[in-house]
């Protein structure tokens, strides 16, 4: 959907909610369950699937099944998002959608009993009965945490319904305790500057909030101070910190991340620059671990949402075994992973293989002897058996920086490894990798080009891009 078609949806939603009638409000205290478009034992039946004519945060349970795939594939993030909108606080969506895969699958092996055309396309009974997105597990669920979900995870249903016939993908999210930032004016101010509160390399979200939130809007970007549970997340986070590299100068978008991802948990940031990373990562370990249980490394070009930070604070509660978890990173200019896999992950000296499959990617965890330290959470326990130096960069038999050579966060993992420390990589989620791009008027004028920098560098100039006006030979001699 463009820009345009987005606004007037969203206007049309908001003079609908200025106008509905209020709700009756639930007795305090009461669970309040909702299911969509059908009754069900123990649950308020919602008659309208979109958009609910329910108030924010009314809601403990939301059941949408056989629902959402009646929406565009534009505009399923708009009914995902308003349904997360009615849940309270620790609320739970349950979503239920054809599982295109299977559908797929039953076409190709011709199997029999399978209606493949109505699990696709819908029945079709009537102008309401038509499938107009396709569902996977794993677009699911980038579809849930893009609404603000976390703990995606399937559910099992305990009646017989459209959710329990074959070929179902049944997945739900919880609606954390944090209420969701609004997002920054898209007409903000250019030159707007903002100097995040920093005292001695550390960034105090506990002194600095409010002045923090007075910058932002001084900036032109206003946004709503965040709503906190205190009780599960903020005295959770209390022995957790946060430390960084950073460049003197560089992108301003990884301060706005620390903002809206780590300051409402409370998360102090500790950070240090100068061109030895190694050294500088290693002191700020060193600040923070004697009181630390977790520690939490970011890089200044990668960006990612509280939810990212809640979920990785949730795989390492649930899985001891893990000293180490890192979300899902790729390089800039393509799709190679920021991990490796070995053949035998435990042992450290087996060989580290080119690729993976995607059933190894189906469960949460998946063990890898190396990845990245952009949005990387550690066990302070882990760290602390270490031996130093944690990082030590090592040439290659021949004293020169070629194949054979260790770089110095290669050593630190196999420092790890050598302790018994494990490092996972979390599946079902992803961290963004930000960079620099060249943008290029194209050869008819009526589009641009997008080229990585380090193409640029390497190729020059690209084949398409405007060259001025092709003039013929016997213009040329006219002129």
């Amino acid at each position: 959907m463009d820009e345009q078609r987005m606004r007037a949806a969203l206007e049309a939603y908001r003079q609908y909610k200025d106008t509905k009638e209020p709700e009756q409000a639930e007795p305090a205290g009461q669970c309040v369950r909702v299911n969509l478009l059908g009754e069900l034992p123990g649950y308020k039946v919602e008659p309208t699937a979109y958009p609910l004519r329910l108030s924010d945060g009314s809601v403990d349970e939301l059941r949408a099944c056989g629902c959402l795939q009646r929406y565009s594939h534009t505009q399923t993030g708009m009914v995902l998002h308003d349904w997360a909108r009615v849940l309270k606080p620790g609320g739970v969506l349950k979503v239920s959608v054809p599982d295109f895969g299977h559908a797929a699958q039953a076409f190709l092996d011709q199997a029999p009993g399978v209606d493949v055309q109505s699990e696709v396309m819908g029945r079709q009974w009537d102008e309401l009965d038509f499938h107009r997105s396709i569902w996977s597990d794993g677009t699911l669920e980038e579809a849930l945490k893009g609404s603000g979900l976390i703990d995606v995870k399937p559910w099992l249903p305990g009646v017989v319904d459209d959710a329990a016939a074959p070929g179902r993908l049944n997945l739900q999210g919880t609606k954390p305790h944090l209420v969701a930032t609004q997002q920054a004016d898209a007409e903000t101010e250019p030159d707007a500057v903002f100097e995040p509160v920093v005292v001695g390399g550390r960034v105090s979200p506990a002194g600095g909030f409010e002045r923090v939130r007075e910058q932002l809007a001084a900036a032109g970007v206003e946004k709503a101070q965040p709503q906190v549970d205190l009780t599960p997340w903020r005295e959770r986070c209390r022995s957790i910190k946060a430390i960084m590299t950073a460049p003197r100068l560089g992108f301003l978008d990884n301060i706005f991340c620390i903002y809206q991802g780590l300051v409402p948990l409370g998360i102090d940031v500790y950070k240090n620059h100068g061109v030895f990373w190694g050294q500088c990562l290693t002191k700020l370990f060193e600040t923070v671990l004697r009181d630390a249980e977790y520690i939490l490394t970011l890089d200044y070009d990668t960006v990612f949402r509280c939810a990212d930070i809640m979920e990785l604070i949730r795989l390492m509660d649930a899985h001891p075994e893990a000293d180490a978890i890192v979300p899902m990173e790729v390089k800039r200019e393509n799709m190679t992973g920021l991990f490796t896999v070995l053949e035998d992950p435990a042992d450290p000296a087996s060989l580290p293989r080119a690729n993976i499959t995607l059933g190894e990617l189906q469960p949460e965890l998946l063990r890898v002897a190396s990845a990245h330290f952009g949005c990387t959470l550690f066990r302070a326990a882990a760290l602390r058996k270490m031996e130093r130096p944690w990082f030590l960069p090592q040439p290659d038999p021949q004293g020169r920086w070629e194949a054979g050579h260790v770089d110095e966060d290669i050593w630190f993992w196999k420092q790890l490894a050598k302790t018994g420390g494990r490092c996972y990589l979390a599946t079902r989620m992803a961290v963004g990798h930000m960079q620099l791009m060249v943008t290029w008027p194209n050869k008819l004028l009526n589009g641009v080009l997008h080229q990585h920098i380090s193409r640029w560098e390497q190729d020059g100039k690209p084949h398409d891009a405007w060259a001025g006006v092709a003039i013929n030979q016997e213009e040329k001699k006219a002129a």
